[in-house]
C-alpha cells in the first residue's frame, strides 16, 4: 500500500499561495495546485474536502495571521514608539510582498466582477483592520481622525496600486516608490 507524502499544512498553504498569485482563483486548476504541492489531487481533497475554495480560504487565513503577527500586534503595543511602529509597518509590507515581487493575495482572490466572492468578507475585514491600524498609527503622529482615516486609505491604495503596476510592467520600481511615499505620509514629511 502506497504511503501519502507527508507535507505539513503550512508548506501546502504556501504552495497554494504561489499558484493563486500566478493564476488567480479562477485560473488556478486543481492540477496546478496538486503539482505545486507535490501531492495527488486525491490527497489534496482528503486534506481540503472543500476543494479549491477551502484551499484559497486557508491561504487568506494564513495571510491574515501573518498580518496580525507582523503588523497589527506590534502596532498596537503602547511600549513601541510611533517611529518604531512606522518602521515595523514599512518593513513588514516590504517582506510580505517580497519587495514588490509578490502579488497581493487579497487582489488575486477577489472576483473581478460585481459578483460577491466567497472571500469578500475575509478580504473586507482584513483591509478594514489594516486600515484602522494604520489610521491609529497616523493619529499617534498627531493627525486628526478624519485625515488619518483618509491617509490610511491612501496608503492601502498606494500598496495595492503599486503591486498591480509592478506586476504589469514587470518592475518593482512602482512598489519601491510607493513605499518611500508611504513613509513620508506616515511620518508627516509630505
Amino acid at each position: 500500500m502506497a504511503r501519502t507524502a507527508q507535507v505539513n499544512r503550512e508548506t501546502l498553504i504556501d504552495s497554494f499561495a504561489a499558484v493563486f498569485r500566478r493564476h488567480g482563483f479562477e485560473g488556478a486548476s486543481m492540477s496546478e495546485l496538486s503539482k505545486e504541492a507535490g501531492l495527488q489531487k486525491a490527497s489534496l481533497y482528503h486534506r481540503f474536502p472543500g476543494g479549491k475554495e477551502e484551499m484559497a480560504q486557508a491561504v487568506l487565513d494564513r495571510v491574515g495571521h501573518i498580518i496580525e503577527e507582523q503588523i497589527i500586534i506590534p502596532l498596537d503595543d503602547p511600549n513601541i514608539t510611533p517611529d518604531e511602529k512606522a518602521d515595523i509597518l514599512i518593513q513588514s509590507i516590504r517582506t510580505i510582498y517580497n519587495e514588490g515581487c509578490n502579488s497581493c493575495l487579497f487582489n488575486v482572490l477577489s472576483y473581478p466582477t460585481t459578483e460577491k466572492s466567497p472571500f469578500s468578507d475575509t478580504i473586507k475585514k482584513a483591509f478594514e483592520t489594516l486600515g484602522s491600524t494604520i489610521s491609529h498609527l497616523l493619529q499617534e503622529y498627531g493627525m486628526d481622525v478624519l485625515k488619518a482615516e483618509q491617509n490610511a486609505q491612501t496608503i492601502l491604495m498606494l500598496i495595492q496600486g503599486s503591486l498591480v503596476l509592478s506586476r504589469g510592467i514587470d518592475s518593482t520600481v512602482p512598489f519601491q516608490n510607493a513605499m518611500e511615499l508611504i513613509e513620508k505620509i506616515i511620518k508627516n514629511k509630505s
